[in-house]
Parts: structure tokens; sequence; C-alpha cells
């Protein structure tokens, strides 16, 4: 009897064990994978999507991990992409390397037979920093707060290693880097496919799967719409703050190459392939500012992705916005506020001297710009939210019109557009660029939001979840009809939530002529780089923010201060506090006009 009482009670033991050992398992084309559960949630980490892009595999596209039925631990993060970045940011902290092709899949424990939609995050750094680790896109909040998708972030190639064209560098052995501009867009790409032929063995479901992200990240996921390959691989789209137009001509991306032959004394591939990861991570801190977007190559990229955004996009469903006041995030980043007045003012004269080297009726569009708001803003604001509209708003304005155009050609797709009017919690930077994504992603760790609106947060969570699972984000206490390019119907989300037709029109038709110019933003980001970074602060040495209110009632800059320790190139990764030359080569490339 007692024996009998001995192995039940082992038993009572052994099978709960080897039950919960199985739901931790997911078994994938390159291997088993364990995940790990904390608090009802597994977590599975480190999950390679491809071979490692070291040796012969540098700068070359992607190549699909070999098959493997290995048991893997999936417990720990990967190295993250090589970068250069200060101690303020968390992902000064973590371990870098090439071998970084690597993505991380969030769920709820208490699951039902069904499957799951997914939601994989792609982030921002303008396409040089940033991490899936980070601590701002950790999956573990998001999950349980929705409980019915899986999350999954995605880390890439960026910067040097993963938007360099050598493919007319003139190098020796340059004629098989024909893709090298682009590696860190074919990546996702590759990403996404390995998540379509697995997510199944995570419990979600391959044909509904959606792709959102911010700046950079939302620019990424814009272009590989684009993209025929693209068509079959997830089936929505969320882009926040980054469009189609943040791209690189190959006239740009010349320079970055050069400045790296120069630096290396290289005169082949080989001698670009034997240099080792420090020696490149060394190169990328010196080169910052010649950092490339996405090169519009005509190999992986259109030579005018607009085009082919219009064709292939509507394969897609699409949910798209931006931040009414994007370009108060760099106050910060150049140093305060007088430095950011002076780039502002800068900045915008040789705008506006570029453009009317081509166009005089352009650059009164833009002078009119400025004078419809100086008004209620003054002057130099109204110049700030000229870059709002120019570099943010006007281009997602864009990309809404051609998806609607695409749905319009006999394509089911869906569009949305949203207008973010909430501020930040940092004084003085209003809803600056990403002051939307904590809400999004239900992080209570993002700087912009201390402390977070839980209230908003769970309403926009919502808004998001419901399109990823249905292609409708409405919810029962929200309308959120689809925009049109005729009535422009746009989710307004501030202190309410509500629809407006063709919110500041008047500023949309002033704005709509200068985008064919092309300015990315590419120059204001590498302007920023351009001065040494000042001595980071050590964690816990940041200073105060000030006691700037929130734009649209401003001060004049002067009489402002603001925190000198969350400027970015993008999405939440820190750059420190930096200066800004008297001269900015903010200016209009010939070849776009």
């Amino acid at each position: 009897m007692t024996r009998k009482i001995f192995i039940a009670l082992l038993l009572c033991l052994v099978v709960p064990f080897t039950a919960s050992a199985d739901s931790l398992r997911a078994s994938c084309s390159n291997g088993i994978f364990e995940g790990v559960l904390s608090d009802d949630v597994i977590s599975w980490k480190g999950i390679p999507y491809a071979k490692a892009p070291v040796g012969s595999l540098r700068w070359k596209a992607p190549q699909a991990p070999d098959a493997s039925t290995e048991l893997i631990k999936a417990d720990k993060f990967a190295e993250i992409p090589l970068q250069a970045v200060p101690s303020t940011s968390p992902e000064y902290y973590m371990a870098q390397g090439e071998d970084c092709l690597h993505l991380n899949i969030w769920k709820v424990s208490s699951d039902s037979q069904a499957l799951k939609p997914v939601m994989v995050w792609i982030h921002g750094g303008a396409f040089r920093d940033g991490a899936a680790p980070s601590p701002y896109y950790d999956g573990q909040s998001f999950v349980k707060n929705n409980q019915d998708v899986i999350y999954v972030n995605v880390d890439f190639r960026l910067g040097l290693m993963g938007f360099i064209d050598f493919a007319n560098s003139g190098l020796a052995g340059a004629e098989e880097f024909t893709q090298s501009g682009n590696v860190g867009l074919l990546d996702i790409l590759q990403a996404a496919k390995w998540i379509n032929e697995n997510i199944a063995s995570f419990g979600g479901d391959p044909d509904n799967i959606t792709l959102f992200g911010q700046s950079s990240g939302s620019a990424s996921i814009s272009l590989i719409m684009s993209m025929e390959e693209s068509a079959g691989l997830f089936k929505r789209a969320i882009t926040e703050s980054g469009a189609i137009s943040m791209t690189s001509s190959k006239e740009d991306c010349a320079e970055l190459t050069q400045k790296l032959i120069e630096l290396t004394g290289a005169t082949s591939m080989n001698d670009l392939i034997n240099l080792s990861s420090q020696d490149l991570l060394a190169a990328t801190a010196e080169l910052l500012p010649y950092l490339n977007f996405p090169e519009r190559d005509g190999v992986v990229l259109s030579e005018n992705p607009a085009v082919s955004f219009g064709t292939n996009s509507g394969n897609f469903d699409l949910l798209l916005g931006t931040n009414a006041n994007e370009v108060n995030y760099w106050i910060t980043a150049v140093g305060g506020l007088e430095n950011f007045s002076n780039f502002v003012n800068i900045a915008y004269s040789q705008i506006i001297g570029g453009i009317s080297a081509y166009s005089e009726s352009d650059a009164e569009n833009a002078e009119s710009f400025v004078e419809l708001r100086s008004g209620d803003l003054g002057e130099m604001w109204a110049r700030v939210e000229f870059f709002n509209d120019l570099l943010f708003r006007g281009p997602a304005i864009t990309q809404a019109d051609l998806h609607y155009a695409s749905s319009l050609a006999g394509v089911r797709a869906k569009t949305y557009m949203y207008y973010w009017e909430y501020p930040s919690t940092v004084a003085g930077l209003g809803a600056c660029h990403a002051a939307e994504l904590p809400y999004v992603l239900n992080s209570h760790v993002y700087p912009l939001a201390q402390p977070l609106n839980q209230e908003l947060a769970d309403k926009i969570q919502s808004l998001w979840v419901n399109f990823a699972k249905t292609g409708d984000p409405a919810t029962d206490s929200i309308s959120w009809p689809s925009y049109n390019s005729v009535e422009r119907r746009t989710l307004i989300i501030g202190e309410n939530i509500e629809i407006e037709n063709a919110p500041l029109n008047e500023q949309r038709e002033l704005i709509e002529p200068l985008l064919k110019y092309g300015i990315s933003g590419r120059e204001l980001i590498n302007s920023a780089y351009s001065q040494q970074q000042e001595e980071p602060n050590e964690p816990g040495e940041q200073e105060d923010p000030g006691e700037q209110e929130n734009p649209g009632e401003q001060q004049e800059p002067e009489e402002q201060e603001t925190q000198n320790s969350l400027g970015s190139s993008g999405g939440g990764c820190n750059t420190g506090a930096l200066f800004i030359p008297a001269v900015i080569y903010f200016f209009i490339k010939k070849r776009r006009v």
C-alpha cells in the first residue's frame, strides 16, 4: 500500500513536469526550441531565422537556416547587431556581434487550440541603432494585456553591416555584393518567411500575421510592402511615423562606401571580409555621420519606391499615421532649445534655397506654409511644423493615398489613418516622434511615458490588436471608418479620440508639391551625428526635464528648458547630448527633382 501511494505521488510530480516541458517546445524547420515560462507567459528568445551572416556571408542576402531536429534552449537573447551607442542607451549594455539574425516570441501560457493572430514588431533607430532585446520592446507586458495574440520582435543588420553599397564601389570582387545596400531589409523579409513557415508550432496563425513598427521600422515595413516577394508572407501592416520616403539614392550611398575604403585602405572585398567585428564596430563609430538609409538600387528596391508601393501594397491591409510634434523629439539630441532653434532656422533656409533654385512657386508654397502657422505658433515653431509635415505627415498621407488607390484597383485591402496628439510626459516635447510607442507596446519603462496612462494604452492596444485580428480596428466604444483620398477620414488621438475629415488640409495642400524633392530626413539625422558626441551621462545622472509648455502654447526658445538626455536617431535609442554646427548640410539633391 505504501509503495502504491509513493508511485502515485511520483506520477503526480512527473506528469505535470513532462506536460509543461512539452508545452514549452516548438518544432521548427531548424530545430526544436524550448522556451521559458514566467508569470503565465512563455517566451522563446534568440531563435535564429537565418544563417549567421559572417565570413563569406558578410554583406550578402540572408540564407535560410539549415534543417535540424536538435533540441535548443531558447532562454536568452542573442547578440544584437553591431552599432555605436552611448552608455545612456539600454543597448550599450548588450553584447554585440555579427551573428545577430534572431527573433524572440511571447505568448500567454493558458492557450486554446485555435491558432492566434501574430504581431511582429520591427524597431526603429534610423537604420543604424536599436535592438529587439531592448526593454522598450519586451513582449511580456504586451501579451499579458493582449492574450489573444502572439508577439514577435526581430533583429536585423544595421548601419555599416546592413545598408552599404559595394556594387558601385569599384572594389575587386564587388560584383558578388549587388544587394549589399539593402541586406537589412532582406533580413526582415527572411524573418517574415521564417515566421510564416514556423509560427504554427508556437500556436500562431500563419495566415494572420501583422508587421508593425515605428520610425525606420515603419519605413522598413513600407518598403517591404513595395516588393513583389512580400506577397503572402503577412496579411497586414501598421506603420508609425515612417514611410517609403526614407531611402537613399546611389549617389547618397557612394559617400559612405568611399569613406570606409579610405578608412580601411581596402582594395578588394576580401580585404573588407577579413576585417574583424571589432574593426567594423570601430569603423561604425567613425562613420556615423555618413550612414545610409535603404538604397534605391534598382535591385532590391525600385528606383521609384512609390510606383512599386502603389503596385504591390494592395496585398496588405494598412493602418498608418504620424504624430503632431514629430521633430520635437530631436530637441534633446541637438543639445537643447537654443541649438534646436538655430538648427531649425538654418535648415529651413537651406531647404528654401535649394527648392527656389528649381521652382519659385514651390519655394513660395513653403513660405506660405510658415506664414499660415506663424500666427498661432510663432515663426520658429511654424518652421518646426513645416518639418513635421515635410518629413513625416506628408509622406504618410502620400502612402495612404497610394494604398487606397491600390485597393480601388480591385484589391480588397483597407486603409486606416491616425494622427497622434497625446503628449509625451517629458515637458516640452509634446506629441513628439515615438510618443505613441509606449501606448502601443504597453511599455511601462519607455522614457516618453512616465507614468504610462494605462487607460489610453488599453484603448490604443485594442485598436491595434483588433486591426491585426480582423482588419478592422474599431472597438465597441471607438468608431474608425476607413480612409479614402476624398474625405481623408483620420482618427485623432489626443485627450479625446474622434474622427476628423481631412485634418490640417490647407497644410497638406501646401506640402504636397514639395514631396517630389525626396527630402528623407537622413540629412537631419546625419547633421546631428556630424559632431562628436559629448561624454554621455552615467545611468542615474540624467538631467531633470524642464518646465516648457507643450507645443501650441510655446514660450520663446530662450526661455525654455528641456531634458538633455533623451535624444535619438529614432525609436528610443539614446544618442546623448549633441552640438549642431552653424552650417548644416540640409540640402536638395538635383537628381531628385
